[in-house]
Formats: structure tokens, C-alpha cells, sequence
């Protein structure tokens, strides 16, 4: 039977053991400490027993860190939440400062004797490790500067300063629905009466929800500007030419590849501009605002889904992918896994969480719509992609890199869609589902990709030394909305402000990995799809079992995905196309 309540004692059963194993991390890192100045001796034992020690810290803090944040996550407001919380943020601060030693001494290590420590079986966990530090020294510091940026991370805390403000603190508003009921905003239920059947609804859901933002524009903006200027400050102190080349680098992608991504998304928006103007026409509107993007079609006869509908649905179109992939997500539904319902100080939104001793950890805020049941899928994809890593590789090589992060999420979307359209007879509800996969596709990469553009501008100027208003900030972002929307989208008022309610701004380059993740997702669902022997699918799984012991380009050509190819978004914009002419082709 589903929980709809995760189940945070597989990680500690109580407080009092959380912080138990909070002074056993601290014991542990004493003994780390005395490994100062004894990583230089080309002495094979003394790493390999440092190495352990770091893994056997990394292990507990990890596990510290996730009870932390899903317990704070689902109730922001209690003290004991809050400390614990803070209370790993400062330790991992603390532990960077203190470790910072290995770092610079493990660099100063010859080259070759790296690589003989790479290729020894004895080692063989740590091979990319090894390799890793090859490949950073030119960006590896002095342990005096090592120590002054771990303790600098401990100050760049915008982005919690934002969460806490957008998620806890900021009244977002309230609006009269159709019945004359007075509706309280937040960021739980914005996503829910955005896709209304009114119009009107819809309009001033949105300018009153962004008119509140807009109140705090000037603070967000100025949180935006402080992370930017820290992070562009790392990445000249590393040695790189801008915090883009940082990021890129050390995921062992091309900065590059972004650039492309904007090129390849943005010579395309005419085909987004056409979706739109179809979805005009079957909404049966004069006008389409940029508020009715979000709109639900046929939303007037949608039924509200049972959790339960939900899951089973989402089996069924899993089914591809083999049923070891279907039991784990029947365990993860009736195990705990899983938080379900929005309530009173839950964080929005929803997202996965893994510890590579335990299961991942999946939150949501389900409110009966297809959206969230499209998120459940989304979120479980993330789940299998750590719960394959961490069941094949080890701990050192177990974590994949952002840049493939939404590939598996992203194709369990493309699959019950799919699915979702095959069992469908009724024409209606057809189009509903073709145009959730358009929508899908315009927020992955459409609208990431415009994201991008905005979060690039925002780096540059100020890297260049250049200050920025919040003023410009809306300035631009108006522009780029009416660059990649067309002529015939009304922008709404207040519409400038929606750049300030998206998190991921603060998480560093990640909106274009959407993007890369659905075009590279489209592939890999085609060939699933495709697969009538399940050769295929086990090089899915492979991929889903790599972890980091590849690079992530080379990674997804496990799954027969090239990401630098042309042809990889000709296949995507195909699909996209096909699902657009079947919706222009019934809404006649």
C-alpha cells in the first residue's frame, strides 16, 4: 500500500541519533587532520589510508546532509530543523578548510607516479580520483588560498537567503476565483491555478503572484548579484576565464556546448511561436497572453487524479524499461521513499535526494493534476539514475555529473507520455496529451534555453566589471520573452518580474542542461520505444550504471547519444514537430 509519508528513519531513527553520528564525523575528521604533510612522500599506504578515511567521512556526512535537508525541507519553520541544517552547512565548511591540505599536497604529486596510482588494482576505486587531480592542478591553489575559499563558502548563502525569503517568508498574494472565493497564493498552488480554464483566472493569478515578487525585486536581484560576483570571484581565483568555463570545466564538458545549445534552441523558436498560435486557436481566445502558455487545454473537464490513479499509470508506461525498473518503483511508493502532499511549511516544488548508504529520497507536492503526475515519473527517473550508480559503482566513482542529471528524468516523461497516448481514444483528451508533451518540451528547452541566455548576460556583465539594476535585469528579460515568444504573445503585466521566482539561477549554469537533457532524452525514448529484443534498453541501464567513472559526453554514447550532434536535435525538433501537427491536425 502507498505511503504518502517518506520514511526519514532509514536514515536515523531519531534526532538523538542523527547527532551521534554528527560527533562520529567529527571524530573522523580529527584523524583526516593528521594526515598534514604526509601526503607528499609518495607513500602508497599512507594515501590509500587517507583515501579510505575520506570516503568513510564523505559516507556519514552525506547522509547527515540529506536527513538535514528533507527534514528542514518539510517543515522550514521548526528550530530543531533549522540547526541541524545549519549545523552540516557549517561542519562541511569546516571540513573543506580543515582538508584543504590534500588537496594542494596530493597535486604537488608527480604526474607519473598519479597514473601509476591510477592503473594499480589497489587503488582501482580511486582511478578517476587520481586522474582527476592530473587534470585540476592547473586550477588547484596554495593551501593557504585552498583554506581562505573553503571558509568563504561558508558566506555565499544567497541562494538559502532566497529560499528561505520566496518559500517561508514572501506573502504571495491572493485572488477571487470564479465562485467568489477568496484563494491564498504560494508557491504550492501557483502552478495549479495557472492552468484554470478561465482566462481571465489566469491572468490575474499570475500579475498578482509576480506583482509580489516584484516588491521584493530590488532584494532578489541583489542576492542574484552577490552569488554571481561570488562565484565569477572563484573562478578567477581558480585560474579560469569566466565562472561558465569553471562550471563546464569541471563537469568535463565543453563551455562551448552551451553556446550551441542557445544557437541550436533559438534558430528554432518558430516552431514554439506556431505551438502557441495553435493553442490559441483551440483555447478559443482573441488575445493569448503570456499567462495562457501555462493553460491546461480542456481544463474545465479535467478530473482531479487519486495519488493512486497517478502511480498506476505511471507503472504501466514504465514497463519498457523491464521490470526490475517497475518493482523498484512499486518499492519506492510503498517503502517511504516518497512525501507526497503540500502542507504548512513544506518547501515547493519537487526534487530527488540520494546518500549512497540509503535509498534516494523523493519530494513532492502532488495536487491531483497530470503536472504533478508527470513530476512523479520525473523525480522516480532521477531516483533509478542514483540507485543504479550507487548500486555499481563505488563510492568514488558513483557520483554522475548535472549535465546527464536529467536525462533519465526527462525520458520517464517522454514515456508516459507516450504511453498516456496510445491507451487514449477520446480526442479531447488526445490533444491535452499532445499539447503536455509540447509544454514539456517548451519548458525543458525553450524556455530553459532562454533562461540561459538572461543567466549568461548577467555573468558577463558583471565579470566584465559592469554594474546591473534590477531595473536592466527586467529589461532584459522582457526582451529575451519577446525574442523567443514572437509578436503575437501579450506580455503580461508584471511578467518582468518572473525571472526573480526561479531558483536555479543560483545553482550555477544548470537551466541549459535542461535543455541538452530532453534533446538527449527524445533520443534515448525513441530507442526504447524501438527496441523489440531489449538490447537496447540494457545500454540504458549501462548508462544509468556509469556514475561518474566516465565523462558525460562519452557517458550518454553508452545509450548511443551524441550531444554534439546536429542530428540529435533534428531528431528531437522532429518529434517535437510530429506531436504539433497531430494537435493542428485534430484542433481542425
Amino acid at each position: 500500500m502507498a505511503k504518502t509519508v517518506w520514511d526519514l528513519t532509514h536514515l536515523y531513527k531519531d534526532n538523538d541519533e542523527f547527532l551521534s553520528d554528527f560527533e562520529n564525523a567529527k571524530k573522523i575528521l580529527k584523524n583526516l587532520e593528521k594526515f598534514k604533510n604526509k601526503l607528499l612522500k609518495n607513500d602508497k599506504k599512507i594515501i590509500f589510508d587517507y583515501l579510505m578515511q575520506d570516503v568513510k567521512l564523505s559516507l556519514i556526512v552525506e547522509k547527515l546532509a540529506v536527513y538535514a535537508r528533507t527534514r528542514v525541507d518539510e517543515n522550514g519553520k521548526e528550530d530543531t530543523n533549522l540547526k541541524n541544517y545549519q549545523k552540516i552547512n557549517n561542519f562541511c565548511s569546516e571540513a573543506n578548510k580543515k582538508l584543504a591540505f590534500a588537496k594542494t599536497e596530493m597535486s604537488k604529486l608527480d604526474d607519473k607516479f598519479l597514473r601509476e596510482l591510477s592503473k594499480d588494482e589497489t587503488f582501482a576505486d580511486f582511478d578517476r580520483y587520481f586522474e582527476e587531480i592530473i587534470r585540476m592542478k592547473k586550477h588547484t591553489l596554495s593551501e593557504k588560498d585552498e583554506k581562505l575559499v573553503a571558509s568563504l563558502s561558508g558566506f555565499c548563502i544567497a541562494d538559502d537567503i532566497y529560499s528561505l525569503l520566496t518559500n517561508i517568508e514572501m506573502d504571495h498574494g491572493e485572488f477571487f476565483d470564479e465562485n467568489g472565493k477568496k484563494i491564498k497564493l504560494s508557491t504550492g498552488n501557483f502552478n495549479f491555478y495557472m492552468r484554470s480554464a478561465s482566462q481571465d483566472t489566469r491572468k490575474r493569478v499570475l500579475e498578482e503572484y509576480l506583482e509580489k515578487y516584484g516588491k521584493f525585486n530590488l532584494t532578489i536581484a541583489n542576492l542574484y548579484f552577490s552569488h554571481v560576483k561570488c562565484v565569477n570571484f572563484l573562478a578567477e581565483t581558480y585560474g579560469y576565464k569566466s565562472a561558465r568555463e569553471m562550471f563546464a570545466y569541471e563537469e568535463e564538458v565543453d563551455s562551448k556546448i552551451m553556446i550551441k545549445n542557445i544557437e541550436r534552441v533559438s534558430n528554432r523558436v518558430k516552431l514554439l511561436q506556431r505551438y502557441f498560435k495553435t493553442k490559441q486557436k483551440i483555447l478559443n481566445v482573441d488575445e493569448f497572453y503570456v499567462s495562457d502558455i501555462f493553460a491546461e487545454l480542456f481544463a474545465e473537464n479535467s478530473n482531479i487524479l487519486s495519488y493512486d490513479e497517478a502511480v498506476c499509470d505511471i507503472k504501466n508506461a514504465l514497463k519498457p524499461l523491464g521490470e526490475d525498473y517497475t518493482q523498484m518503483f512499486e518499492t519506492a511508493v510503498d517503502s517511504g521513499w516518497i512525501d507526497v502532499y503540500p502542507k504548512e511549511n513544506k518547501t515547493s516544488g519537487g526534487y530527488t535526494i540520494s546518500a549512497y548508504s540509503c535509498h534516494p529520497y523523493i519530494l513532492l507536492n502532488f495536487d491531483g493534476t497530470e503536472y504533478w503526475k508527470s513530476a512523479i515519473a520525473h523525480e522516480f527517473g532521477h531516483a533509478m539514475h542514483s540507485y543504479y550508480s550507487a548500486k555499481s559503482q563505488p563510492y568514488a566513482k558513483h557520483n554522475y555529473t548535472i549535465f546527464v542529471a536529467e536525462v533519465a528524468s526527462l525520458t520517464n516523461e517522454i514515456l508516459l507520455s507516450y504511453y498516456m497516448l496510445q491507451k487514449e481514444t477520446d480526442k479531447q483528451k488526445k490533444m491535452k496529451i499532445l499539447s503536455e508533451f509540447l509544454q514539456l518540451f517548451y519548458l525543458n528547452v525553450f524556455n530553459s534555453t532562454m533562461m540561459s541566455e538572461f543567466e549568461i548576460f548577467v555573468h558577463e556583465t558583471l565579470q566584465n566589471g559592469e554594474e546591473l539594476s534590477s531595473g536592466e535585469l527586467c529589461i532584459k528579460f522582457k526582451e529575451l520573452c519577446i525574442k523567443y515568444f514572437g509578436k503575437n504573445v501579450i506580455i503580461n503585466k508584471n511578467f518582468e518580474y518572473d525571472w526573480c521566482r526561479k531558483p536555479h539561477f543560483f545553482m550555477n549554469y544548470y537551466l541549459y542542461k535542461y535543455s541538452t537533457g530532453l534533446i538527449s532524452a527524445c533520443a534515448v525514448a525513441n530507442k526504447i520505444l524501438s527496441d523489440k529484443t531489449g538490447e537496447y534498453v540494457k545500454k540504458y541501464k549501462k548508462f544509468l550504471s556509469i556514475g561518474g567513472s566516465l565523462d558525460p559526453v562519452t557517458s550518454l554514447k553508452q545509450a548511443e547519444v551524441d550531444i554534439l550532434s546536429e542530428k540529435t536535435y533534428d531528431l528531437a525538433f522532429e518529434l517535437f514537430e510530429q506531436y504539433l501537427k497531430q494537435l493542428e491536425s485534430l484542433s481542425k
